[in-house]
């Protein structure tokens, strides 16, 4: 269970993952803050669901695959 006085902190590098998706709304609609980690803010889907996002500049697989996939063409 989780309620209002609660933090939920998701980490999502790529910034997408439904399952992260689905939480971070489940834990809103409870009442607790929501913060989300990840490498990619712009690409965040659930950021409408948080109430902080910390940006953590890294390389995550998601972007090591296209820059392989780009290169690959």
């Amino acid at each position: 269970p989780i309620s209002s006085p609660d933090l939920l902190i998701a980490s999502a590098g790529p910034g997408r993952f439904s399952t992260v998706d689905v939480i971070c709304s489940i834990a809103k609609s409870c009442g607790a803050k929501v913060v989300l980690i990840t490498a990619q803010p712009e690409r965040a889907s659930c950021v409408k669901q948080t109430t902080d996002v910390c940006y953590v500049p890294a390389q995550t697989w998601q972007v090591t695959a296209e820059v392989r996939r780009r290169r690959d063409e």
